[in-house]
């Protein structure tokens, strides 16, 4: 016969059952976060530890990866706007701090950004869920500013007037698009290159080790004249790191120029401060 249980047991075991859903459903937003496929994933020992910085995949390729970078396209852009005296300055400790936005950027942070998004949080956007990425992101920087006016620091006390700055004449795009360029130019040098730079001394290391092993080469699908194995992996080697130093060449370009390309709300903004705002070239 079944065991009955009172009501208080049943609350109890209904409670239980809520905090390990709510615990597994956390650990499937972590991976959520982090993952960019099966390589991350099932794969995922072969993704990490990459280049000579033992950077991880998921560390460019994930969401989580995308809100830290735009979060520092909305940083460093605030800290432009101090530069170029469009804003007031900053002290070195409100850089810092600002940066550090990003610099510590961590998976709790992520949730943060996609709560925001998704669920809404209290005491943002009225509690109300943006259903927009980079708003979230946005308001994330915001939120932290608000945090550390909060704390009573006195360091700190000036930051407030930065909390309604964030974003400022940016569209999106400009955001979105620039986070990439970080994300991939930070992939290349860091992780890609490094790893392929040592596939290309692998493979010469076995031409080296190879160079005199005698093999049938072959041309129109037929036997020809004979060549080594040392010096068909050097071709191959070649080819890798030509087409390496054409990476390494390339750059990536991006927009930064408001909702049409124009920089309407920059110079709009620019004039209002009795800033000079040269017409866009062609």
């Amino acid at each position: 016969m079944a065991e009955t249980l009172s009501i208080q047991e049943l609350e109890a075991r209904i409670k239980e059952l809520e905090e390990k859903n709510l615990a597994f459903e956390d650990r499937v937003l972590d991976f959520e976060l982090n993952a960019v496929s099966p390589l991350d994933g099932r794969y995922a020992g072969s993704t990490r530890n990459l280049g000579p910085n033992k950077v991880s995949l998921s560390d460019f390729g994930s969401e989580k990866a995308l809100f830290k970078y735009r979060v520092q396209v909305e940083v460093d852009y605030l800290i432009e706007l101090s530069e170029q005296g469009i804003i007031r300055s900053l002290t070195y400790t409100e850089e810092e701090f600002l940066r550090g936005l990003y610099e510590n950027f961590s998976t709790e942070d992520a949730k943060l950004v996609k709560a925001i998004e998704k669920k809404g949080v209290e005491g943002i956007n009225n509690g109300q869920a943006t259903n927009h990425d980079v708003k979230s992101c946005e308001y994330f920087i915001k939120k932290k500013i608000k945090e550390a006016v909060l704390q009573g620091s006195e360091e700190f006390a000036d930051l407030q007037d930065l909390e309604e700055i964030v974003h400022i004449n940016l569209t999106s795009e400009d955001v979105n698009n620039t986070a990439y360029a970080l994300l991939l130019d930070n992939f290349f040098k860091e992780a890609y290159i490094p790893t392929m730079v040592g596939v290309v001394e692998r493979v010469l290391d076995l031409a080296e080790q190879y160079q005199e092993q005698s093999m049938l080469a072959r041309t129109h699908g037929q036997a020809a004249s004979p060549t080594t194995l040392g010096k068909e992996l050097v071709i191959f080697a070649r080819r890798l790191a030509l087409q390496l130093d054409k990476l390494k060449e390339t750059p990536i370009s991006v927009k930064f120029s408001g909702a049409s390309g124009n920089f309407n709300a920059l110079c709009a903004f620019s004039i209002g401060l009795g800033i000079y705002c040269p017409a866009p070239s062609s």
